[in-house]
């Protein structure tokens, strides 16, 4: 099945429209466990630290302050994972300071990064990646002219593509291909072709800060204790809520939100990426999680 990303940037003329290449390789919740394999990494906007986050200690775990060049970022917003290839690899751009505007590929074991390319933008407040054939593409949110980008994370070529009077702070691509975009406390649709953005529904009184989608291995449905059954069919929608600072599990119909973790006072994770044990370089990890 092709999908709906795919076939909205080969009529941009990205590529030709191909099955969709998901961010995450599949994940796995088994022994009714939700996300028993599955990593988080995140990046504080405050303290430009990235973030390990397991579930057996419901904990951020520092790694480090990302840094290139020997200048550390700053006000760093959006973080993605392009997952095979030449550029596979942690991505973000800072907005502020000597890296602003440099596209960075970080080692998530030390937090070391490189820089690979000038970004389009130096002002990004989102990103997500999807592979179309054998390439990948980097989507990503200008926050200073309200408008959505496209990248190339081999060669650093881009293309502006349309806007809408939005702040929008996360991005996420479900599993038919459907684009998720947060704006303040509301969740909204984005189709490439038609260039619009569609409102979904609010998060209630969650101000979210970054999104991610993350799905099962055979099946996409997790099973998570609390949350409807509709919710995780296709996998999982998770964003970080800046308000009550903890991680919370979207409805991708309706934009209602549930907290799954527990409260995180000195965090502000403006950035999530989700791997399994399999890609995460830390290896193996038992966790369970959070009562």
């Amino acid at each position: 099945m092709k999908s709906k990303c795919l076939k909205q940037l080969a009529t941009l003329g990205f590529a030709s429209a191909a099955a969709l290449g998901v961010l995450f390789v599949n994940q796995t919740a088994t022994g009714g466990t939700p996300f028993e394999e599955v990593v988080i990494y995140g990046i504080d906007g405050d303290t430009n630290q990235l973030m390990r986050y397991t579930f057996d200690t419901d904990t951020f775990h520092t790694i480090g302050v990302v840094t290139a060049n020997g200048s550390a970022v700053e006000n760093t917003e959006g973080l993605t994972w392009v997952g095979s290839g030449p550029a596979k690899g942690m991505y973000c751009v800072p907005r502020d300071g000597a890296l602003s505007g440099k596209m960075l590929r970080i080692n998530p074991m030390d937090a070391s990064a490189e820089v690979v390319f000038n970004s389009l933008s130096d002002d990004i407040t989102a990103m997500v990646s999807f592979q179309v054939g054998s390439d990948w593409v980097i989507l990503a949110w200008d926050y200073n002219d309200d408008r959505l980008l496209a990248m190339d994370p081999v060669t650093g070529a881009g293309q502006w593509l349309f806007g809408a009077s939005l702040e929008i702070e996360g991005l996420a691509i479900g599993p038919d291909g459907t684009i998720y975009a947060n704006s303040d406390t509301d969740l909204y649709t984005v189709d490439l072709v038609a260039e619009t953005f569609t409102h979904v529904g609010s998060t209630g009184t969650n101000k979210l800060e970054s999104m991610e989608y993350c799905f099962g291995d055979q099946d996409p449905q997790i099973d998570v204790a609390g949350v409807p059954a509709s919710w995780t069919a296709d996998g999982v929608l998770l964003g970080f809520d800046d308000k009550g600072d903890s991680i919370e599990i979207i409805n991708p119909a309706t934009g209602e939100t549930r907290q799954f973790s527990c409260s995180f006072a000195t965090v502000d994770c403006e950035g999530l990426v989700t791997l399994t044990q399999l890609t995460d370089p830390y290896g193996k990890i038992v966790v369970e999680p959070c009562d």
